[in-house]
């Protein structure tokens, strides 16, 4: 896969990336995208360089052009808890059509935007609301919300990028904590470690000129000469084929990026190298989990189940060449990771089965190993199915998962008599009581609670 060429996106998000620093009111920005995928991409650098500030962007991505007309009101919530605020929908009515629902629904939410102006610009202070639509967006401006018009501080045109295949939005409008982003520039610090493994995967001469390229990449970064880095990447994506060497090259340029502060485009980089760099050990393992822990914390849950499938892809491979408890392990954990950003994606029966995966592996370690801590995973798994039976409405199954859980726990609590052991009883005692009420058993869930 090679990487998606950016001559308009990169000169779109410089221009928006000044204004993400400079911007000091409450403003309205128009962002013109003749794509989801473009605008997207777009946004996610936004909402990563704001993060690299501790501050925050809510996405409202309605699917209707019902839902688009009366977004005002969800605006001005979010804009109450968030910095900024971006709004996106680019789709536009067919041509020739005798109705224009999109353009009508457009016309709708400007006008209602143009009556809240002035409360809207002081809820947004010193954020922006980011506009994001097809590009018919001006006219339909000026003609219905003149004033919204007149106090835009930002028009971005993206029409011609093609950017990144679309994934599904999710909507965020509560205001959240900061992401984890140092989550992911700690796996950006293992880059050293990481590159050692990374072969030029280009034949011949090619191969050795742009492995030479990048080595005077990484030269330019320790002498902080960071636009110089950033040529000699360019030059080597220009060239390259192999993922291998388009991920590396990756790697290398996000650094350069984040280090001159454009953390939104280096953690783009930092994204897409993940996905394209070989996968060859057990510590590839957290690191991509603690990508996939970020990213889901940010709603991008689509985007976290593909470097949760991954991680299972990488520990089965491990586990088959190993097959050793450890292995094991490492597998029941990516599976039970997985199942999470499964049912967090709306996919409740692959959820059910990832968790039941894990549990069997589980189930087999505490049969070999007997220890606390393979009775302690076994709870944990048949806590996680117990929760997703209960999910799918099977109340008693879920029951029985969680009294099993309970058993254990006891046990454990009796042998170990430590706080986590106290806490995980506790946990379980919770469990129990819920299902026991959802069963209408309200006086043995009171007990449980008790």
């Amino acid at each position: 896969m090679a990487p998606l060429r950016s001559d308009r996106l990169d000169p779109a998000w410089q221009h928006l990336r000044r204004h993400l620093a400079w911007a000091d009111v409450g403003s309205i920005g128009f962002v013109l995208a003749g794509s989801e995928g473009a605008a997207g991409q777009l946004r996610d650098r936004a909402e990563w360089q704001l993060a690299g500030r501790g501050l925050s962007l809510a996405t409202l991505a309605p699917q209707q052009p019902n839902q688009l007309e009366q977004l005002a009101v969800a605006i001005e919530q979010a804009a109450a808890g968030s910095h900024s605020v971006w709004v996106q929908q680019t789709s536009v009515d067919s041509p020739g059509s005798p109705t224009t629902p999109w353009t009508d629904a457009w016309q709708g939410l400007l006008r209602s935007l143009n009556h809240r102006r002035d409360s809207l610009r002081a809820l947004l202070a010193p954020g922006t609301l980011y506009l994001a639509g097809p590009a018919n967006l001006p006219t339909i401006s000026q003609t219905f919300a003149p004033d919204i018009w007149s106090i835009r501080a930002l028009v971005v045109d993206l029409e011609g990028a093609a950017g990144a295949p679309p994934l599904p939005l999710t909507a965020s409008a509560s205001p959240a904590a900061q992401p984890p982003l140092h989550d992911l520039l700690e796996v950006l610090a293992t880059q050293g470690e990481l590159l050692a493994g990374i072969s030029i995967d280009e034949p011949g001469e090619l191969g050795r000129e742009l492995a030479s390229k990048l080595r005077a990449a990484e030269a330019a970064i320790h002498r902080n000469d960071l636009g110089a880095a950033i040529s000699r990447v360019d030059q080597v994506l220009e060239a390259a084929e192999a993922e291998a060497t388009i991920g590396g090259a990756l790697w290398i340029r996000a650094r350069a990026r984040i280090d001159s502060g454009d953390t939104g485009a280096g953690i783009e980089d930092l994204l897409r190298a993940i996905e394209l760099l070989p996968r060859r050990t057990r510590d590839d393992l957290p690191r991509l989990e603690q990508v996939a822990a970020t990213t889901h914390a940010l709603g991008r849950i689509s985007r976290s189940l593909r470097y949760r499938e991954a991680a299972v892809e990488l520990a089965g491979q491990l586990d088959g060449a190993l097959g050793t408890p450890e292995s094991r392990r490492d597998l029941s954990i990516s599976l039970d990771n997985v199942g999470g950003s499964l049912a967090a994606a709306g996919r409740p029966g692959e959820a059910l089965a990832a968790y039941e995966e894990s549990l069997g592996i589980r189930r087999e370690l505490d049969e070999a190993l007997g220890t606390p801590e393979s009775r302690r995973d076994l709870s944990i798994s048949l806590d996680n199915v117990g929760g997703s039976l209960a999910a799918a409405g099977r109340p008693g199954e879920a029951l029985a998962a969680y009294e099993e859980s309970l058993g254990i726990r006891r046990q454990l609590d009796g042998a170990l008599g430590t706080p986590q052991s106290r806490r995980d009883l506790s946990i379980s005692l919770d469990n129990v009581g819920g299902s026991l009420a959802a069963a209408g058993r309200p006086g043995e869930a009171l007990a449980a609670y008790e």
